[in-house]
């Protein structure tokens, strides 16, 4: 008798012994275990689990299994599938180990063709070559990336067959993923009747000056944004230079003026200028986040009392950034550290006087134990920024809505800057000084806003929004 019928006689044994005529037959006959085995697993599931797997390993010829005190060996049968045995709950515990059938081995003109793949122009490499130029493009990350030494060891690691492209050869890719993607938002533009711009010009860290334009509009009721220029300027930033920077940009897009509904930018008075000579009045939107920084910032700059407490608190602020020491004693006492404001955003002078009065108590107490350091704000003073902090609470949330990205807001300016008049006007500040910083900003709210619902789009916006149908203001 075969070794293989040997082990299916003590598999069946080992089982508590078959009861049905076709095991017995086996049993005395030594038949065809092919036949025996999928006979087990029609006719006998509870006695044992038979599962088709994949081969994974071919070296392995023969296992040894352990059945009662009897060595059997096993021969690999010339099957495409593996065979795996698993004795149930209720079987024999001589059957621990796990009888595999392996797989053929793989041809070996497949073997060449996988390896062939991960050559430059291969499928698999190309695959990966994209997925890479879109990480970079997506995440903004340096094309320098590379050639880092631990993004090598990485790919290395997860790809050996694979070589990286060199920086060169990344920027042509993305160059002419640039060409492919423009010209696929080109064909969809021409498609849309209603488009929305946005436009500013900034100035980088090397005070390189470049102005963006973003196109905003909807197809297939969903909301896109889409940056289509960031021209580098070299020219004087006057509103004829400006006006051309824009109608080019717009020339390449192959977006008729016509289609355009609105522009928004800045307050600026040049780039104003080239918006209604380019597009039209009745076309210019000023951007009110810009409009509401513009409020506040006058007031923390020119307002002699907001002045004077501003730079008393940034003056500690810079003090505690510039002692290491000062900064450790801090620590110990709060996990919160200090803000230093940026003169260009009124929100970051907010979280600065925020977070300084939080820590004013502790504050104090280093402070006095430094002569050096800058004097304390008095008691009156930290009262004062606290009222001020009360008149600037609704700013900040008005300035957080209106610089939303994923939602329209041109339909929330008017209800929201009526809310904002109306918190102003309730506000009821304890100190001489808290009321006349009420004064003061409650005037120059109303210089900005009092001419808001004159404003066509924004009204029709808003008549248009059904979440303000029953408001009323």
């Amino acid at each position: 008798m075969p070794p293989k019928s040997t082990f299916w006689k003590h598999f069946i044994k080992s089982l508590g012994g078959a009861k049905c005529n076709v095991c017995q037959q086996f049993i005395k006959t030594s038949g065809n275990t092919t036949n025996l085995r999928f006979h087990l697993k029609r006719k006998h599931p509870d006695l044992c689990n038979i599962k088709m797997t994949s081969a994974s390993d071919e070296s392995q010829k023969r296992k040894e299994i352990s059945s009662e005190g009897e060595d059997i060996a096993l021969y690999e049968e010339d099957n495409d599938e593996e065979l795996t045995l698993s004795p149930s709950t209720s079987s024999s515990s001589t059957f621990r180990n796990t009888l595999k059938y392996k797989r053929k081995q793989p041809k070996l003109i497949d073997a060449f063709s996988k390896q062939k793949s991960f050559q430059d122009g291969g499928s698999k490499a190309s695959e990966i070559t994209n997925k890479l130029v879109f990480m970079i493009a997506k995440d903004n990350m340096p094309l320098s990336t590379v050639e880092k030494e631990g993004f090598q060891i990485f790919i290395k690691c997860v790809s050996p067959l694979y070589t990286i492209p060199s920086r060169k050869v990344i920027t042509s890719l993305i160059e002419e993923k640039y060409v492919y993607l423009s010209n696929l938002i080109k064909e969809q533009l021409s498609n849309v009747e209603d488009i929305a711009l946005t436009t500013d010009i900034w100035t980088d860290v090397n005070t390189k000056s470049y102005l963006g334009v973003t196109a905003h509009y909807h197809i297939n009721n969903n909301k896109k944004t889409v940056m289509i220029g960031v021209t580098k300027l070299n020219d004087r930033h006057t509103s004829d230079n400006i006006k051309e920077w824009l109608l080019d940009i717009v020339e390449k897009w192959s977006i008729s003026l016509q289609r355009i509904v609105v522009v928004v930018s800045d307050n600026a008075s040049n780039i104003k200028k080239a918006i209604i000579e380019g597009f039209g009045e009745e076309k210019y939107l000023a951007c009110y986040a810009h409009t509401l920084n513009l409020v506040l910032a006058k007031i923390i700059e020119e307002d002699e009392i907001v002045s004077s407490l501003c730079k008393k608190v940034k003056s500690i602020v810079t003090f505690f950034k510039k002692s290491v020491v000062l900064s450790d004693l801090l620590r110990e006492h709060s996990n919160l550290t200090l803000i230093q404001s940026v003169d260009t955003r009124w929100n970051s002078t907010f979280d600065m006087l925020h977070r300084f009065i939080q820590l004013s108590d502790k504050i104090g107490l280093i402070l006095l134990q430094h002569p050096t350091a800058p004097p304390m704000l008095s008691a009156l003073e930290l009262q004062t920024i606290k009222e001020f902090m009360q008149l600037l609470e609704p700013f900040k949330t008005a300035t957080t809505i209106f610089s939303g990205e994923m939602y329209v807001t041109g339909s929330q300016v008017i209800p929201i800057i009526h809310t904002l008049a109306n918190q102003l006007e309730s506000c009821k500040p304890i100190s001489e000084v808290g009321c006349y910083i009420k004064k003061v900003l409650i005037q120059e709210f109303k210089a900005r806003f009092k001419n808001i619902e004159h404003k066509s789009l924004i009204a029709i916006a808003t008549i248009l929004d059904p979440r303000f149908k029953k408001i009323i203001l």
